[in-house]
């Protein structure tokens, strides 16, 4: 880790201090030996200490390259990351937003709903309440007073009432009688409709005058229809079996082929570029 490299490049700095305070002293003890240096052998050891100190600091100097390349390296990554995790972070605004946007859509659809319910509550209230004080259609009576037939039907049934319907005082034969009165009344004008209908039609469609025409014309041109045959109409032929009118090899009247004689000739040229 980073922490690590850190602290293995603060080391290497304190060894290299270290040896720089170090190595003049044993350059200096190498340089000037001593009769007794030489003969107790503390010469070799500082020429060697003098190496080995060179040697290391060589190779402390590659070692801090090394951290700092991987520190470096460490710190790219590192780098690396916090940018995935702004990008995390922005990604994460972004869905925030859009949910708070999906809400209050949502919130807005409550709202136009609830407003919908209100509205068409309070126009059913309206069309109750008109329909509680509106005025009673008149339409049926206007109607029934221009009728002057319906009066005249209902009359002649009055009149022909019978002695029972007069003298009767229970209730249910009086009921039933102007039951029946108004069962006559339906079916006479039923009967009247169909009476007018039938004088209508024998104005029109079964007008006899029209109907004895019809029938003198048909009968005089009944010979001439009987004497009529197939061996009366005008011949047709087959044109596919026209040589003149369709070619018999691509089976088109353009014709289409490509050769300079057909078997048959026929009275169009081919069409260029035609399929």
């Amino acid at each position: 880790s980073m922490r690590r490299v850190n602290r293995r490049i603060k080391e290497i700095l304190y060894f290299n201090e270290q040896v720089a305070l170090r190595l003049p002293k044993v350059e200096w003890e190498v340089d000037h030996p001593g009769p007794k240096d030489i003969q107790q052998g503390w010469y070799e050891a500082f020429q060697d200490e003098f190496e080995r100190l060179h040697n290391q600091s060589r190779m402390a100097r590659e070692e801090m390259r090394l951290c700092k390349v991987k520190n470096r390296m460490l710190q790219s990554e590192l780098d690396m990351l916090w940018l995935e995790r702004e990008d995390v972070q922005i990604d994460l605004d972004d869905i925030g937003l859009a949910e708070h946007q999906e809400f209050e859509l949502l919130r807005r659809v409550e709202l136009r709903g609830a407003d919908r319910r209100k509205n068409e509550e309070w126009a059913k209230r309206v069309r109750l309440e008109k329909n509680k004080w509106k005025v009673d259609d008149v339409r049926k009576a206007v109607i029934r007073k221009k009728r002057v037939d319906l009066d005249e039907i209902a009359h002649d049934l009055k009149e022909k009432r019978s002695q029972d319907f007069v003298s009767t005082v229970s209730f249910w034969k009086r009921h039933d009688h102007k039951k029946a009165e108004k069962d006559m009344l339906k079916r006479t004008v039923r009967e009247k409709r169909k009476e007018a209908a039938e004088a209508v039609e024998k104005l029109g469609i079964k007008n006899e005058a029209i109907r004895h025409t019809f029938d003198a014309v048909i009968s005089g041109t009944l010979d001439v229809i009987k004497n009529g045959s197939l061996d009366g109409r005008s011949g047709k032929k087959d044109f596919r079996e026209d040589p003149k009118a369709m070619c018999r090899i691509c089976g088109r009247v353009y014709c289409t082929c490509d050769q300079e004689k057909t078997p048959t000739e026929t009275y169009y040229h081919a069409v260029p570029g035609a399929r």
